[in-house]
Protein backbone atom coordinates (compact mmCIF):
# COMPACT_ATOMS: atom_id res chain seq x y z
CA UNK A 1 0.00 0.00 0.00
CA UNK A 2 1.11 3.08 -0.84
CA UNK A 3 2.68 5.61 2.19
CA UNK A 4 0.46 8.13 1.59
CA UNK A 5 -2.68 6.54 1.52
CA UNK A 6 -1.19 4.74 4.75
CA UNK A 7 -1.04 8.20 6.21
CA UNK A 8 -4.22 9.50 4.80
CA UNK A 9 -6.31 6.58 6.87
CA UNK A 10 -4.52 7.29 10.14
CA UNK A 11 -5.16 10.83 10.59
CA UNK A 12 -6.57 12.02 13.56
CA UNK A 13 -10.14 13.27 12.56
CA UNK A 14 -10.91 13.59 16.31
CA UNK A 15 -7.46 15.67 17.69
CA UNK A 16 -7.83 18.29 15.03
CA UNK A 17 -7.76 21.46 16.27
CA UNK A 18 -9.71 24.24 13.45
CA UNK A 19 -8.45 27.23 15.39
CA UNK A 20 -4.91 26.38 15.78
CA UNK A 21 -4.55 25.31 11.98
CA UNK A 22 -6.27 28.70 10.66
CA UNK A 23 -4.41 30.51 13.14
CA UNK A 24 -0.89 29.82 11.80
CA UNK A 25 -0.53 32.34 9.08
CA UNK A 26 1.10 30.73 5.62
CA UNK A 27 2.97 28.25 7.28
CA UNK A 28 0.81 25.28 6.10
CA UNK A 29 1.15 26.72 2.60
CA UNK A 30 2.53 24.88 -0.34
CA UNK A 31 6.21 26.04 -0.31
CA UNK A 32 9.04 25.39 -3.33
CA UNK A 33 12.72 25.83 -3.06
CA UNK A 34 14.89 26.95 -5.70
CA UNK A 35 18.71 27.16 -5.76
CA UNK A 36 19.84 29.98 -7.01
CA UNK A 37 24.24 31.19 -7.58
CA UNK A 38 25.88 34.09 -6.33
CA UNK A 39 28.75 33.03 -8.81
CA UNK A 40 26.93 31.43 -11.66
CA UNK A 41 29.26 31.69 -13.58
CA UNK A 42 31.26 29.35 -11.92
CA UNK A 43 28.84 26.48 -13.84
CA UNK A 44 30.89 28.17 -17.36
CA UNK A 45 34.20 27.46 -15.87
CA UNK A 46 32.58 23.89 -14.70
CA UNK A 47 31.45 23.04 -18.44
CA UNK A 48 35.33 25.02 -20.15
CA UNK A 49 37.11 22.37 -17.73
CA UNK A 50 35.33 19.36 -18.66
CA UNK A 51 35.68 19.95 -22.54
CA UNK A 52 39.38 20.11 -21.73
CA UNK A 53 39.06 16.66 -19.90
CA UNK A 54 36.58 15.24 -22.67
CA UNK A 55 39.26 16.32 -25.74
CA UNK A 56 42.26 14.91 -23.41
CA UNK A 57 40.67 11.37 -22.93
CA UNK A 58 39.84 11.67 -26.79
CA UNK A 59 43.42 12.22 -27.46
CA UNK A 60 45.22 8.75 -28.70
CA UNK A 61 48.14 8.11 -26.28
CA UNK A 62 51.38 9.98 -26.61
CA UNK A 63 48.97 12.72 -28.51
CA UNK A 64 48.50 14.95 -25.70
CA UNK A 65 48.54 18.62 -27.00
CA UNK A 66 52.11 19.85 -25.72
CA UNK A 67 51.52 22.38 -22.53
CA UNK A 68 48.39 21.44 -21.53
CA UNK A 69 47.10 20.76 -18.33
CA UNK A 70 47.28 17.07 -17.09
CA UNK A 71 43.84 15.67 -16.16
CA UNK A 72 44.67 15.09 -12.90
CA UNK A 73 44.88 18.91 -12.54
CA UNK A 74 42.01 19.63 -14.34
CA UNK A 75 39.89 17.13 -12.68
CA UNK A 76 41.77 18.81 -9.15
CA UNK A 77 40.32 22.25 -10.72
CA UNK A 78 36.67 20.90 -11.43
CA UNK A 79 36.55 19.46 -8.11
CA UNK A 80 37.78 23.47 -7.17
CA UNK A 81 35.21 25.24 -8.94
CA UNK A 82 32.76 22.67 -7.44
CA UNK A 83 33.19 23.18 -4.53
CA UNK A 84 33.23 27.13 -4.70
CA UNK A 85 30.04 26.61 -6.83
CA UNK A 86 28.35 24.42 -3.76
CA UNK A 87 29.49 27.31 -0.96
CA UNK A 88 28.25 29.92 -3.47
CA UNK A 89 24.33 28.54 -3.55
CA UNK A 90 21.79 30.18 -2.00
CA UNK A 91 17.94 29.08 -1.35
CA UNK A 92 15.14 31.11 -2.04
CA UNK A 93 11.58 29.97 -0.32
CA UNK A 94 8.66 30.77 -2.07
CA UNK A 95 4.70 30.00 -1.83
CA UNK A 96 1.75 31.04 -3.48
CA UNK A 97 -0.18 33.77 -2.03
CA UNK A 98 -3.61 34.19 -2.06
CA UNK A 99 -5.89 36.77 -3.83
CA UNK A 100 -6.05 39.58 -1.67
CA UNK A 101 -2.10 38.83 -0.92
CA UNK A 102 -1.92 39.20 -5.08
CA UNK A 103 -4.36 42.54 -5.62
CA UNK A 104 -2.15 44.25 -2.53
CA UNK A 105 1.18 43.40 -4.94
CA UNK A 106 -0.86 44.59 -8.10
CA UNK A 107 -1.68 48.04 -6.66
CA UNK A 108 1.45 48.65 -5.04
CA UNK A 109 2.45 48.90 -9.35
CA UNK A 110 -0.22 51.87 -9.41
CA UNK A 111 -2.87 52.51 -12.06
CA UNK A 112 -2.78 49.74 -14.87
CA UNK A 113 -4.70 49.15 -17.78
CA UNK A 114 -8.08 46.71 -17.70
CA UNK A 115 -5.78 43.76 -19.54
CA UNK A 116 -2.55 45.02 -17.92
CA UNK A 117 -0.25 41.69 -18.10
CA UNK A 118 1.59 41.84 -14.18
CA UNK A 119 3.20 38.76 -15.06
CA UNK A 120 5.35 40.77 -17.30
CA UNK A 121 6.38 43.24 -15.39
CA UNK A 122 9.67 42.62 -12.84
CA UNK A 123 8.33 44.94 -10.60
CA UNK A 124 5.10 42.96 -9.89
CA UNK A 125 7.64 40.19 -9.58
CA UNK A 126 9.90 41.99 -7.04
CA UNK A 127 6.48 42.68 -4.90
CA UNK A 128 5.46 38.79 -5.06
CA UNK A 129 8.77 37.98 -3.42
CA UNK A 130 8.75 40.29 -1.22
CA UNK A 131 5.45 39.03 0.48
CA UNK A 132 5.84 35.23 -0.55
CA UNK A 133 9.81 34.40 -0.61
CA UNK A 134 12.45 34.57 1.84
CA UNK A 135 16.37 33.84 1.03
CA UNK A 136 18.18 32.19 2.92
CA UNK A 137 15.59 32.37 6.51
CA UNK A 138 15.63 36.46 5.20
CA UNK A 139 12.77 38.60 4.15
CA UNK A 140 13.53 41.05 1.60
CA UNK A 141 12.16 44.35 0.62
CA UNK A 142 11.03 45.38 -3.44
CA UNK A 143 14.35 47.28 -3.43
CA UNK A 144 16.23 44.21 -2.35
CA UNK A 145 14.47 41.62 -4.82
CA UNK A 146 15.63 44.11 -7.37
CA UNK A 147 19.23 43.98 -6.43
CA UNK A 148 19.03 40.18 -6.17
CA UNK A 149 17.49 40.24 -9.76
CA UNK A 150 20.19 42.55 -11.09
CA UNK A 151 22.57 40.57 -9.54
CA UNK A 152 21.72 36.94 -10.52
CA UNK A 153 20.30 38.22 -13.77
CA UNK A 154 18.73 34.90 -15.52
CA UNK A 155 18.38 33.11 -12.93
CA UNK A 156 16.05 34.97 -11.33
CA UNK A 157 13.38 32.97 -13.98
CA UNK A 158 14.19 30.16 -11.51
CA UNK A 159 12.22 32.10 -8.85
CA UNK A 160 9.49 33.24 -11.24
CA UNK A 161 9.05 29.30 -11.91
CA UNK A 162 9.41 28.55 -8.27
CA UNK A 163 6.40 30.32 -6.90
CA UNK A 164 4.62 29.27 -10.21
CA UNK A 165 5.25 25.88 -9.23
CA UNK A 166 3.94 26.60 -5.24
CA UNK A 167 0.91 27.97 -7.25
CA UNK A 168 0.35 24.67 -9.39
CA UNK A 169 1.30 22.13 -7.35
CA UNK A 170 -0.64 18.50 -6.69
CA UNK A 171 -1.37 18.19 -3.38
CA UNK A 172 -4.05 15.72 -3.32
CA UNK A 173 -2.06 12.09 -1.74
CA UNK A 174 -5.50 10.54 -3.72
CA UNK A 175 -3.84 11.56 -7.14
CA UNK A 176 -0.64 10.45 -6.75
CA UNK A 177 0.80 6.39 -7.11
Amino acid sequence: MNTNATEQNNLDVDGFNLADWLAGGTEHRLRQTVTIYRDANLSAEVDRIEKQMDAAAKAPDGMEPMGETSTAELEQKKQDLLNRMESAKAEVEVYALIDPELRECREALGDKPTNYNYADDETYWYEVLSRAATLQGRKLTVDQWRAVHQTIGAQFVSLVQGYANAVQADISPRFRR
